[in-house]
């Protein structure tokens, strides 16, 4: 079976790193598709990179965000999920100022196609306020399942850019706590560029295949357009459930 590489990146800033360069086919004119228009990649091997970004927030008060990611995996058109990376990967949130930006997390050889979902894996998330404390930050759902379409075309690079909105995610419960409930800007690429200088991954050019902003509800189940309004009065209670006494929105 012909075999497509797998290249995922996550977006941070890091500085001093020892360049080495990585460059791909240079691609068209990015272009927005309409939906309906997705037509299925023939047989061969391309690359499909996915980045992760942050919005500009208020980090007077927070000194570091990590989140652990522990696995990352994607889904298929026809339901069969394929692991990109075991390896343990701390994402630090603050440094996401570069929307240009992004950092490498793994790669895999995985079949030319349609995919239509990713899923991290997240283990922990901590919070370093701007006195040093450590702070543990809850999730409804250690599993991020982002739904969008990717399509991977061989001897080509696509992208799939996960743009965290910090600003629009975090919230401090009743009870003292942290709670992270992602708000994500997913954007995919085909026929793009993507070019490496040590853990740094720039994406360029290509057709936008999915824009779309994903939210996550107390529940952890994840849906375009949904958050968990900010200012919410969130608690958790003794079982450890999240209890909302503001709204949840649909965008």
């Amino acid at each position: 079976m012909n075999k497509t590489v797998f290249l995922i990146v996550f977006g941070i800033l890091l500085l001093g790193c020892t360049s080495q360069q990585v460059q791909y086919p240079t691609p068209q004119a990015t272009e927005q598709v309409p939906p309906g228009l997705i037509q299925e990649p023939v047989s061969g091997q391309g690359t499909l990179v996915i980045a992760a970004a942050d919005k500009a927030v208020d980090v007077n008060s927070i000194s570091q965000f990590i989140i652990t990611i522990d696995k990352t995996e994607v889904r298929s058109k026809t339901g069969t999920w394929t692991t990109i990376s075991t390896n343990p990967v701390n994402i630090e949130l603050i440094s996401l100022k570069n929307d240009e930006t992004n950092a490498f997390l793994g790669e895999a050889k995985i079949p030319a196609g349609v995919y239509e979902e990713i899923r991290l894996s997240i283990s922990q998330i901590q919070l370093i306020d701007s006195e040093s404390n450590t702070h543990e930050v809850k999730l409804p759902s250690n599993e991020l399942k982002l739904k969008g379409t990717t399509i991977v075309d061989p001897d080509s690079t696509s992208t799939a850019r996960i743009d965290f909105l910090l600003d629009e995610s975090l919230h401090q419960t009743g009870n003292g706590e942290y709670l992270m409930t992602p708000v994500v800007q997913l954007e995919t690429r085909s026929n793009a560029e993507a070019k490496s200088e040590g853990n740094v991954v720039s994406i360029n050019g290509g057709i936008i295949r999915t824009n779309q902003k994903i939210g996550m509800n107390l529940k952890g189940e994840t849906k375009e357009g949904v958050q968990v309004l900010v200012g919410s009065e969130v608690v958790v209670n003794d079982n450890g459930v999240f209890v909302i006494e503001g709204v949840e929105i649909l965008g």
